[in-house]
């Protein structure tokens, strides 16, 4: 089984515009921890505070406050098909 880490990439953004989004990327909320991904399979995804809120149907990012959130980039670590 794949495992995964999560790195920062970036927390100091002043619009959400200028946010990046991408399927390995993940955007996590400073006031209720929660991450979630920044191309959801539901169309419309919130944290469970709401800080974070993506709207797929307009293609469209909310971030109620911008000093509590953080991107993530997802990247697998260890070896794949290695046998022991």
């Amino acid at each position: 089984m794949a495992k995964y880490e999560y790195d920062i990439i970036g927390s100091e953004y002043s619009d959400t515009k200028d946010v990046p989004k991408d399927k390995n990327i993940y955007y996590r909320c400073g006031k209720c921890g929660e991450s979630v991904p920044s191309l959801p399979k539901e169309k419309i995804v919130s944290c469970n505070c709401r800080n974070i809120h993506i709207d797929l149907y307009y293609w469209r990012l909310a971030v109620d406050d911008l000093a509590k959130f953080e991107v993530l980039k997802k990247r697998r670590i260890g070896r794949q098909g290695v046998k022991p």
